[in-house]
């Protein structure tokens, strides 16, 4: 293994033993690929030698998992990807946040969009903070994503919004409740709760339900 990585002996014996000590990405690279890793075993590997964890080439969301998302009633659920790209709603998300359904839409790039100030409300307050303090945690943990990149660069672009990045970094991403405004439901702002899910064995995708905590508000 060694000559085939082309590091020493010594140093391929201190990655087998376990021994905690700085190894090439080149090596890691080499290992998983040699070794014929599962993505698993990899991530493991990639964790150990304290490296940032290799985005996986793009794959379609397991068809059983867009039907759970599309089925879900009484609330909003939408699926994403690694970099909010928006990969299947249900009817009641389209309906009432129609922008879930548009080509190429994205959650990040819309939130900050003049279009979103309408649905979401008090959005300096309640959404913009813990919106990118999620986006920053995972470009910085996923520096490799070529597509997050350009959603950060764009986001971050605009203007007030890379005062409000370097704020970022002790806001809970999905904690309390956030005024969004449905006309379809109510005149007023009803509250929602944010649930956030990874499928087991996907970070990579986001299962978002928007749950209506407001008494008396229901997703009809």
């Amino acid at each position: 293994m060694a000559l085939l990585l082309g590091v020493s002996e010594r140093l391929y014996w201190s990655l087998e033993n376990g021994v905690v000590r700085p190894y090439p990405r080149t090596m890691i690279d080499g290992v998983a690929r040699i070794l014929n890793l599962t993505p698993v075993e990899a991530e493991a590997l990639y964790i150990h030698a304290g490296h940032p964890i290799p985005r996986r080439p793009a794959t379609r969301p397991d068809p059983l998992l867009v039907d759970m998302v599309e089925r879900q009633t009484g609330c909003i659920s939408y699926l994403s990807d690694e970099a909010w790209d928006v990969l299947a709603c249900n009817p009641l998300g389209g309906l009432h946040a129609p922008w879930l359904t548009k080509p190429n839409a994205n959650i990040v790039t819309w939130a900050f969009s003049p279009d979103a100030s309408f649905q979401l409300r008090e959005f300096d307050k309640c959404w913009a903070l813990p919106i990118l303090a999620e986006v920053r945690a995972t470009w910085q943990r996923c520096p490799d994503n070529a597509r997050l990149a350009e959603v950060v660069a764009e986001v971050r672009a605009r203007p007030g919004v890379n005062a409000l990045w370097e704020r970022t970094a002790r806001t809970e991403p999905y904690l309390g409740e956030r005024p969004m405004f449905f006309p379809l439901l109510s005149p007023d702002p009803v509250d929602v709760h944010m649930l956030a899910l990874n499928p087991f064995g996907d970070q990579y995708l986001r299962w978002i339900i928007m749950v209506p905590t407001t008494p008396g508000i229901e997703l009809i």
